[in-house]
Protein backbone atom coordinates (compact mmCIF):
# COMPACT_ATOMS: atom_id res chain seq x y z
CA UNK A 1 0.00 0.00 0.00
CA UNK A 2 2.90 2.34 0.62
CA UNK A 3 3.89 2.30 -3.04
CA UNK A 4 0.23 2.48 -4.13
CA UNK A 5 0.35 -0.83 -5.99
CA UNK A 6 -2.54 -1.77 -3.71
CA UNK A 7 -5.11 0.86 -2.71
CA UNK A 8 -6.73 0.58 0.74
CA UNK A 9 -10.50 -0.01 0.90
CA UNK A 10 -10.74 2.38 3.82
CA UNK A 11 -8.52 4.67 5.82
CA UNK A 12 -5.50 6.65 4.72
CA UNK A 13 -1.80 5.94 4.33
CA UNK A 14 0.71 8.65 5.19
CA UNK A 15 4.43 8.85 4.49
CA UNK A 16 6.40 11.52 6.28
CA UNK A 17 3.18 13.39 7.03
CA UNK A 18 1.93 13.31 3.43
CA UNK A 19 -1.38 11.58 2.67
CA UNK A 20 -0.65 9.27 -0.26
CA UNK A 21 -4.05 9.81 -1.86
CA UNK A 22 -3.07 13.49 -2.31
CA UNK A 23 0.56 12.89 -3.29
CA UNK A 24 2.38 12.53 -6.58
CA UNK A 25 2.92 8.78 -6.36
CA UNK A 26 5.85 8.89 -8.79
CA UNK A 27 7.68 11.28 -6.45
CA UNK A 28 6.82 9.09 -3.45
CA UNK A 29 8.10 5.95 -5.20
CA UNK A 30 11.38 7.70 -6.01
CA UNK A 31 11.94 8.13 -2.27
CA UNK A 32 11.58 4.42 -1.51
CA UNK A 33 14.13 1.64 -1.85
CA UNK A 34 12.66 -1.86 -2.14
CA UNK A 35 14.23 -5.19 -1.25
CA UNK A 36 12.00 -8.16 -1.94
CA UNK A 37 12.29 -11.61 -0.35
CA UNK A 38 13.39 -12.97 -3.71
CA UNK A 39 16.14 -10.70 -4.97
CA UNK A 40 14.07 -9.62 -8.01
CA UNK A 41 17.16 -8.52 -9.91
CA UNK A 42 16.88 -7.64 -13.58
CA UNK A 43 18.07 -10.88 -15.25
CA UNK A 44 19.26 -9.17 -18.45
CA UNK A 45 21.46 -6.69 -16.55
CA UNK A 46 24.83 -7.22 -14.93
CA UNK A 47 25.41 -6.72 -11.23
CA UNK A 48 26.84 -3.24 -11.91
CA UNK A 49 23.87 -2.33 -14.12
CA UNK A 50 21.41 -3.58 -11.48
CA UNK A 51 23.05 -1.47 -8.77
CA UNK A 52 23.20 1.58 -11.08
CA UNK A 53 19.52 1.43 -12.08
CA UNK A 54 18.04 4.08 -9.78
CA UNK A 55 21.03 6.45 -9.75
CA UNK A 56 21.02 6.35 -13.57
CA UNK A 57 17.28 7.12 -13.66
CA UNK A 58 17.89 9.93 -11.17
CA UNK A 59 20.37 11.52 -13.58
CA UNK A 60 23.58 10.89 -11.63
CA UNK A 61 26.83 11.30 -13.55
CA UNK A 62 28.69 8.17 -14.66
CA UNK A 63 31.55 9.01 -12.30
CA UNK A 64 29.21 9.38 -9.33
CA UNK A 65 27.46 6.11 -10.20
CA UNK A 66 30.79 4.30 -10.51
CA UNK A 67 31.95 5.64 -7.15
CA UNK A 68 28.68 4.58 -5.52
CA UNK A 69 28.92 1.09 -7.02
CA UNK A 70 32.46 0.74 -5.65
CA UNK A 71 31.29 1.93 -2.23
CA UNK A 72 28.39 -0.53 -2.16
CA UNK A 73 30.50 -3.46 -3.37
CA UNK A 74 32.77 -2.89 -0.36
CA UNK A 75 29.87 -2.30 2.04
CA UNK A 76 28.06 -5.47 0.97
CA UNK A 77 31.24 -7.61 0.92
CA UNK A 78 30.92 -8.38 -2.78
CA UNK A 79 33.92 -9.18 -4.96
CA UNK A 80 34.40 -6.60 -7.69
CA UNK A 81 34.83 -9.38 -10.26
CA UNK A 82 31.09 -10.06 -9.85
CA UNK A 83 30.15 -6.68 -11.33
CA UNK A 84 30.13 -8.02 -14.90
CA UNK A 85 28.16 -11.15 -14.05
CA UNK A 86 24.43 -11.67 -14.46
CA UNK A 87 22.09 -12.64 -11.61
CA UNK A 88 21.84 -16.28 -12.69
CA UNK A 89 25.62 -16.53 -12.26
CA UNK A 90 25.44 -15.56 -8.57
CA UNK A 91 24.69 -17.53 -5.43
CA UNK A 92 21.49 -16.75 -3.52
CA UNK A 93 23.46 -14.82 -0.92
CA UNK A 94 25.23 -12.78 -3.56
CA UNK A 95 21.91 -11.99 -5.25
CA UNK A 96 20.51 -10.83 -1.91
CA UNK A 97 23.46 -8.53 -1.30
CA UNK A 98 23.16 -7.06 -4.81
CA UNK A 99 19.43 -6.48 -4.21
CA UNK A 100 20.20 -4.55 -1.02
CA UNK A 101 22.93 -2.57 -2.78
CA UNK A 102 20.51 -1.68 -5.57
CA UNK A 103 17.85 -0.59 -3.05
CA UNK A 104 20.18 1.78 -1.20
CA UNK A 105 22.21 2.96 -4.21
CA UNK A 106 20.49 6.35 -4.48
CA UNK A 107 20.25 6.87 -0.70
CA UNK A 108 16.45 6.70 -0.43
CA UNK A 109 14.99 8.14 2.78
CA UNK A 110 12.63 5.14 3.04
CA UNK A 111 13.65 1.51 2.71
CA UNK A 112 11.07 -1.30 2.51
CA UNK A 113 12.45 -4.78 3.03
CA UNK A 114 10.76 -8.21 2.92
CA UNK A 115 13.08 -10.69 4.66
CA UNK A 116 16.13 -9.32 2.85
CA UNK A 117 18.64 -11.17 5.00
CA UNK A 118 17.18 -14.68 4.57
CA UNK A 119 19.82 -15.85 2.07
CA UNK A 120 22.68 -13.65 3.28
CA UNK A 121 25.71 -14.92 5.18
CA UNK A 122 25.61 -14.26 8.96
CA UNK A 123 28.82 -12.18 8.81
CA UNK A 124 27.30 -9.81 6.25
CA UNK A 125 24.01 -9.67 8.21
CA UNK A 126 25.81 -8.14 11.17
CA UNK A 127 26.95 -5.15 9.08
CA UNK A 128 23.70 -3.39 8.18
CA UNK A 129 23.79 -1.10 5.13
CA UNK A 130 24.02 2.64 5.55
Amino acid sequence: MINQLDIPDSGDVYIQGVRLADADIIQIRRQIGFVMQSAALFPHRTVAQNIATVPRLAGWSKARIRARIDELVALMSLDSHLLHRYPHQLSGGQQGRVAIARAIAADPPILLMDEPFAAIDPVVRETPPG
